[in-house]
C-alpha cells in the first residue's frame, strides 16, 4: 500500500494524504481497519512532528499514553529525543518511552530503553523516573528479586519519592504473590502507605 511506503520512509503529509484517499474509495472491505488505523496514526505523527521543545512533547506523550493513545505517545516520545540537546533531555525521553513500551506490553523493550537511558545518567537521584520504569519492567519479565533489588536501591536514595514508592510496593506484591509469604504483603502495604504521603488529621 502506497500509504504505508510513504510512512515507512517519513514522509507523513504524504502518508496521511494517501490513507484519506484511501478511505474515499467506495470498496475498502478488508482493508477498512488498516485503512482508518493508518490514518489515525499518520494524524498522530503529523501532529507530534509540530511540537517545538522537549517539554510539550513529553507533556503530549504522558497525556497521550495515560488516555490509550500509543500512537500518539511514541510520536510525541521520538518528537522528544529528535528535539533533546541535553542529558536530562535525553533521558526523560528514553524514561517516557521506555513507560510507553512497558504500558504496551513490550518489558523487553522498555528494559533496553531504560538501560539507554541509564547509560546516560545513572544516578538514583537525577534520574529516578527510569529508575522505577526499570523495575517494573523487571517485574513483567519475571526478575523479581533484581526488581525489588533495584526498588530498594532507588528508595533508599528517595525515600520521599511517591512514584518510587509505588514502583517498590508492586515488587513486593509480586514476591508476595510467588511466595505467599506475608511479610512481603506488609512491605507492600507499608510502601503503598509513604506513596499516599501523610494522612491529614
Amino acid at each position: 500500500m502506497l500509504a504505508s511506503c510513504h510512512e515507512r520512509a517519513g514522509r507523513v503529509r504524504d502518508a496521511r494524504a494517501a490513507y484519506e484517499r484511501a478511505l474515499a474509495l467506495p470498496d475498502r472491505g478488508r482493508f477498512d481497519r488498516r485503512i482508518r488505523n493508518g490514518l489515525k496514526r499518520a494524524r498522530s505523527l503529523e501532529r507530534a512532528a509540530g511540537l517545538a521543545t522537549v517539554a510539550d512533547a513529553l507533556r503530549v506523550a504522558a497525556l497521550a499514553r495515560d488516555d490509550g493513545r500509543a500512537d500518539l505517545a511514541l510520536a510525541a516520545s521520538g518528537r522528544a529525543l529528535e528535539l533533546a540537546r541535553s542529558p536530562g533531555e535525553e533521558t526523560a525521553a528514553l524514561a517516557c518511552r521506555a513507560s510507553i513500551a512497558l504500558g504496551a506490553g513490550r518489558a523487553a523493550e522498555a528494559l533496553e530503553l531504560a538501560r539507554r537511558s541509564l547509560g546516560i545518567d545513572a544516578s538514583r537521584e537525577t534520574n529516578r523516573e527510569t529508575y522505577a520504569v526499570l523495575v517494573a519492567a523487571l517485574l513483567e519479565v519475571g526478575r523479581t528479586d533484581d526488581a525489588r533489588a533495584e526498588g530498594e536501591r532507588l528508595l533508599a536514595v528517595n525515600p520521599t519519592d511517591p512514584t518510587v514508592a509505588r514502583a517498590l510496593a508492586a515488587a513486593y506484591r509480586r514476591l508476595f504473590e510467588l511466595t505467599n509469604d506475608p511479610s512481603w504483603q506488609a512491605a507492600a502495604e507499608s510502601c503503598r502507605a509513604r506513596a499516599a504521603g501523610p494522612r491529614l488529621r
